[in-house]
């Protein structure tokens, strides 16, 4: 009851502000189209619904592909190499991170969409097919009992055509009897009864006529300047709330995906700033950091037949540094430094 009398009160509050931008003024005779606009707006909103349902699909499947991406290019050092201490090597690993905290972010969004916005259209979109129902089944009784009246009305009138046609062909009669001058008197008077019993169930048929007039005209009054017009006025009120709902769900959907930007675009940043720090020189320096200087090869000499070979014959003039002993020439250079 309360919420009806809140309902009520809207209407009464729509009526207030503008009586002829209601529905119940402006649109009284057009009902049909009310019908229509409003399972329209019903179907629309239902769209509404698969529409983000399947946004949320999108950015489910996006997020998997992106993590699929980092899973199939992710660096595997599983022959012990150190490449990965290079600047552009590290840089890509960067990038490969920075794209599992997109997939995150795009996850995140993903579910907010499904609790925030698809959740809550799915439910606007029951509350109004049922509230429209309600409204439907209430405006086809309105119409039912509004047509009974005329029913009734048409029944009375023709009711009272019939016996007043009646009453006319018994009086026609009576006269004919009594202008005849070889009727008996009994046949007068019965000839007066049914003139008599004609004209009382006419007047009666007369008087139902008149009730049933005033009846079915305060019935109209009340039906088209009250009843009905507070029919569309709520139906008014219904699909104006879905408009209103509606519209804040899908700008919510908006920010949502706003809000979203300056975290992608602060990972976006952090993979520029990764690039930037990609050095030639860099590498070049870690590659040679890798050898050890050597003496160059010896001039060679002529060497007698059956002779052997000079013990400082070498055709490895340098060694490859691995990455434990490039540690320890730094610790052994810091030291070094520190020293002086």
């Amino acid at each position: 009851r309360i919420q009806i009398l809140f309902e009520l009160a809207d209407v009464i509050r729509i009526i207030m502000a503008d009586p002829k931008h209601t529905w119940g003024y402006t649109l009284w005779d057009k009902y049909d189209r009310v019908l229509e606009h409003t399972e329209t707006g019903l179907e629309f909103t239902n769209k509404c619904s698969h529409f983000i349902r399947d946004r949320i699909k999108v950015e489910h499947d996006y997020v998997k592909s992106l993590r699929n991406l980092k899973k199939k290019y992710k660096l595997k050092n599983s022959d012990g190499s150190d490449f990965d201490i290079f600047t552009t090597v590290k840089s890509y690993s960067v990038i490969l991170d920075q794209l599992e905290l997109i997939a995150r972010e795009h996850e995140i969004f993903a579910e907010r969409l499904e609790d925030d916005i698809f959740t809550k259209i799915r439910h606007l979109y029951k509350e109004v097919t049922n509230n429209r129902k309600n409204l439907c089944n209430t405006g086809n009784q309105l119409k039912q009992t509004y047509q009974q009246q005329q029913d009734q009305l048409e029944k009375a009138r023709q009711k009272y055509e019939k016996m007043a046609r009646e009453s006319e062909a018994a009086n026609i009669a009576f006269q004919k009897v009594n202008d005849d001058m070889n009727v008996s008197r009994a046949q007068l008077e019965k000839s007066r009864a049914t003139k008599e019993q004609r004209l009382d169930i006419m007047d009666k048929a007369k008087g139902d006529y008149i009730i049933q007039i005033e009846k079915t005209n305060n019935f109209q009054h009340d039906y088209y300047l009250e009843t009905w017009p507070s029919l569309l006025n709520q139906m008014q009120k219904v699909e104006e709330n879905r408009v209103d709902e509606l519209g804040s769900l899908l700008k919510q959907k908006c920010v949502l995906h706003k809000n979203t930007l300056p975290q992608v675009e602060q990972c976006i940043d952090n993979m520029i700033a990764t690039c930037e720090n990609i050095s030639s020189t860099q590498d070049s320096d870690l590659l040679m950091e890798e050898r050890t200087m050597a003496n160059y090869p010896p001039d060679h000499e002529f060497i007698e037949f059956g002779a052997k070979p000079p013990s400082n014959f070498s055709t490895n003039p340098s060694m490859r540094k691995t990455k434990k002993d490039r540690k320890k020439t730094k610790v052994r250079n810091i030291a070094v430094f520190t020293h002086c």
